[in-house]
């Protein structure tokens, strides 16, 4: 029961639990709550999403909950944490696959953010910062370095908007690079610069520039 109590806790309040069991239930008990999350999720962003792929979100699950797992269970060694994230892909990337790979990697910054506070030479960062590197829309928040990888999803609306809505939430200006979503920034900003100048002087400073 432990993946569907989790995906229920992140619906409800962020705060979850895990336990040091290693099996996993598989994606057939918990589809019900996966699509529970995907309309609670779709439902709060701009744009129409792309569609939900089930095998896609159930990886990311897992990635998480093992990711969580590591960082509580201490007794758990690196050759079981390399074990655990050998899979690195869960197939062929689409809009579809990254959308429904951030709906559980939405919350990998904070875990990451959570191992460093624990311990700064864990190996567990290690593997949770390349997947914050490999899902870029997701990354957003975790304080990683470029090249950042947007080619992607840029032209999806919707992945765009909610990046963009990221990099100018937590302040991650590097991130504006790429041409589209730098033009999308400085639309979001609109007439509202003024609250958040950080982000208005560094698309001025590049010429892009915030006057209505």
């Amino acid at each position: 029961m432990v993946l569907k109590e989790f995906i229920s806790q992140l619906m409800e309040s962020g705060h979850v639990t895990v336990s040091s069991d290693p099996v996993l239930q598989p994606l057939e008990e918990v589809g019900t709550l996966l699509q529970e999350m995907d309309l609670l999720h779709r439902a709060n962003l701009a744009f129409e999403a792309p569609p939900f792929e089930p095998d896609a979100g159930y990886w990311a699950l897992t990635q998480l909950y093992r990711g969580a797992q590591f960082l509580v269970c201490r007794h758990l060694g690196e050759e079981e944490l390399q074990r655990a994230f050998r899979q690195s892909n869960p197939g062929p990337v689409s809009h579809a696959v990254i959308y429904s790979v951030d709906l559980f990697f939405q919350y990998l910054p904070d875990l990451i953010k959570l191992a460093k506070n624990t311990s700064a030479g864990d190996p567990l960062i290690k593997v949770l910062n390349r997947l914050g590197a490999d899902w870029t829309l997701s990354g957003v928040g975790a304080g990683l370095s470029g090249p950042y990888a947007v080619k992607p999803f840029v032209e999806n609306p919707c992945l765009l908007q909610l990046y963009v809505d990221r990099v100018l939430q937590y302040q991650e200006l590097d991130r504006l690079q790429d041409p589209q979503v730098e033009l999308l920034a400085h639309r979001s900003l609109g007439p509202h610069a003024q609250l958040n100048p950080e982000a208005a002087d560094y698309l001025k400073a590049k010429h892009v520039l915030i006057s209505y």
